[in-house]
């Protein structure tokens, strides 16, 4: 239970979602682009399983963004900015949050938003 200690009275009830997702073998299912974990009808989620390729994709390319990233550095930038919305600056918002950063890496900054305040805030940051 240590795990869910910081769920603010939901413990119970991700409990629940926990042993469901398992019994219902979602995660498997999710990994064989099974659309029918969200709808019945593939229409609108087959074309939306690509992120699940990505890792094997990218495996790859790590060693050229290793460099490009330590060139980047070396040329004095300290930040990268993604600038997006909903999934494409999600996804890489839980990332950081799940796997941290590395102060001797490029620090990511996230702008979600069209809002042009926060779009000039983010440029003079």
């Amino acid at each position: 239970m240590e795990y869910y200690a910081k769920l603010n009275g939901c413990e119970e009830t991700t409990m629940k979602a926990v042993e469901e997702f398992g019994k219902n073998r979602i995660l498997k299912r999710i990994l064989h682009h099974d659309h029918r974990v969200w709808k019945e009808d593939p229409a609108e989620i087959s074309n939306r399983l690509g992120w699940l390729a990505c890792p094997h994709a990218m495996e790859s390319a790590i060693d050229d963004l290793e460099r490009f990233a330590a060139s980047v550095a070396g040329e004095g930038f300290t930040d990268v900015a993604l600038i997006g919305m909903g999934g494409s600056s999600l996804a890489p918002e839980v990332l950081v949050r799940l796997l941290g950063s590395r102060p001797d890496r490029l620090r990511l900054r996230i702008l979600d938003s069209t809002d042009p305040g926060a779009v000039v805030a983010a440029e003079e940051s």
